[in-house]
Parts: structure tokens; C-alpha cells; sequence
């Protein structure tokens, strides 16, 4: 079966740069399967059901963000009480001049497996966001359109950094996080310093850091990690190798492709961007 290829010029504006609407799915086999030219963000306002992306099956329910790149071959399957979104369809420039200015390369919402391109927001962020989607609707095909549109994923972007990622993370959580991001020692002991500050059991830490924010424990252990080498590398400097030793990497190669994802460069490239212009003629040590 031919799956529809639909393209963005045939719902736009006459040069606008989207298109947003409400949909109410129903019905219990997954349906409107198709792919597009443009990419999408999605979330569930009412109801639950399913979505199939590139064949990856994921349960949907009120509050969940999905965001889908054009390549992606996605339908829905509502539950009983049907399945109703807003959806937001955009123009690829325009979510490229976004990732470009406010995340660091390849790190974008659009970015990563299918698994990384969902978030949980909480109920005063919908309400919040339904707002800024009734202003893009009224500023549709006019010359306020475009900053409407960046108003309303600006937002949305803060909504998914206050939530956590998928979710509201518990306070014992935050406060073990922001201890162990600011304690030297503890972050070289790693995952086993955040399960001691939170009081609760290894398991019980990686069930809520996975479901509250969306990755694993090792995984933002590295990623606290980076941030205290990138502090390092702007503020000091100390030779590279022992950046990257105190921040806890053991295996150099390692640490150099995990910044490199991070930040889109290598250190030494971060340094020299970072410090350069302050005119502050440190010298850069590999």
C-alpha cells in the first residue's frame, strides 16, 4: 500500500510557515498513515490511544509532547474515549533556525530515536500552551504569523526545561541533582553519590530519573560530568587531560566524542570560541 506523502504547501498559507489544528482520532486500528515534508509537534490534550512511528509502537494519553521529523512514517490508534491533539506542522526552516540558535548541534527535540522525542508536560503548561496556540490560529497567513509560531515553541522548549523533561521531577531528586552538579567529589563518585543523596534505592532512582526525565542515571551523571569540563575549559586553564580526568572520564576517547555530542566541537575548539574574545591570551594544553 502507497503510504501519502503530504507536503506542507498544500495546508500553509499562501507563504506562511505552518499549519495548526485541533484533531479528535477515533477508531481501534491505527489510521492515517502517512510521512510529510515538514516537520511536526504534537501533543495529547483530551483521551488516550497509540502511535506507530517507523514501526515503533508508544501509548499516548493527556499531556504527552511527541515531536516528528519529516522522514517519520506515523499514524494514530485511538482508545475508547478517542485520542484529541494539537498539532502543530512546520516548515523545516524554520525548526532549523530554532535548533541552531537555542541547542547545541544535533541536540534539538527533532533529534535522536523515536524513544528521545517524547516529553510529559503538566497541566498548567497545556493550559498555558493551548493559549499561545489560539494566538498562532489567529495570527495564521498574517504578518505576525512567523513570530507567533516562535512565541508559542519558545515556550513550549521553556515548558519541557521546567518539567524536567518528561516530567515534574521530585524535589529529592532535584536537590541530589543540583548537590551532586556543584560537588566536585560526589560527581567523581558518580551515580552511586546520587543514589546516596536521595535516600531512596538504586532502582527506585533509575525508575524516577527514566520516567521524570527521560534518560538514565549513568547517562545525566555524564551529562553533569560535561557541564563541570565545559565550566572548566571557559574559566581556566588547565591542561585539557586533567579537565577531563577531574570531571571524572577515565577513558579520554570516550569523553572527547561525548563532549563533541554535547557540544557540538571538540574542547579545544570550546575553549578557544569561549575564551578568545574575552581576551583573556590563556594558553590552550592538549
Amino acid at each position: 500500500m502507497t503510504v501519502p506523502h503530504l507536503r506542507l504547501l498544500r495546508f500553509a498559507a499562501p507563504g506562511g510557515c505552518c499549519h495548526i489544528a485541533r484533531s479528535r482520532i477515533t477508531g481501534k486500528e491505527f489510521n492515517h498513515i502517512h510521512r510529510h515534508d515538514f516537520n511536526e509537534v504534537f501533543w495529547i490534550e483530551s483521551g488516550a490511544g497509540s502511535q506507530v512511528v517507523s514501526g515503533v509502537i508508544s501509548t499516548l494519553s493527556a499531556g504527552d509532547l511527541v515531536f516528528v521529523r519529516p522522514e517519520d512514517e506515523h499514524g494514530f490508534r485511538a482508545g475508547p474515549r478517542g485520542l484529541g491533539l494539537l498539532n502543530l506542522a512546520l516548515c523545516p526552516t524554520v525548526v532549523a533556525d530554532l535548533e541552531e540558535r537555542y541547542f547545541p548541534r544535533g541536540q534539538g527535540p527533532w533529534s535522536g530515536p523515536v524513544v528521545e522525542r517524547r516529553r510529559r508536560l503538566s497541566p498548567s503548561a497545556l493550559r498555558r500552551l493551548a493559549g499561545q496556540a489560539e494566538r498562532v490560529a489567529q495570527a495564521y497567513g498574517g504578518a505576525q504569523e512567523r513570530r507567533a509560531v516562535d512565541r508559542l515553541l519558545l515556550d513550549l522548549f521553556d515548558s519541557m526545561d521546567a518539567d524536567g523533561g518528561t516530567g515534574p521531577a521530585p524535589d529529592w531528586l532535584r536537590q541530589a541533582l543540583t548537590t551532586l552538579g556543584s560537588d566536585r567529589q560526589r560527581l567523581l563518585v558518580g551515580g552511586a553519590a546520587l543514589v546516596g543523596m536521595s535516600g531512596r534505592s538504586r532502582e527506585h532512582v533509575a525508575r524516577t530519573v527514566r520516567k521524570t526525565l527521560g534518560t538514565t542515571p549513568s547517562a545525566l551523571v555524564n551529562r553533569l560530568r560535561l557541564e563541570r569540563a565545559a565550566e572548566d575549559l571557559r574559566m581556566t586553564d588547565r591542561p585539557i587531560t586533567t579537565i577531563a580526568l577531574d570531571a571524572g572520564f577515565q577513558n579520554l576517547s570516550y569523553f572527547y566524542r561525548r563532549f563533541r555530542q554535547q557540544y557540538g566541537g571538540t574542547p579545544k575548539a570550546y575553549r578557544r570560541l569561549h575564551q578568545e574574545p574575552l581576551g583573556l591570551g590563556l594558553g590552550v594544553r592538549v
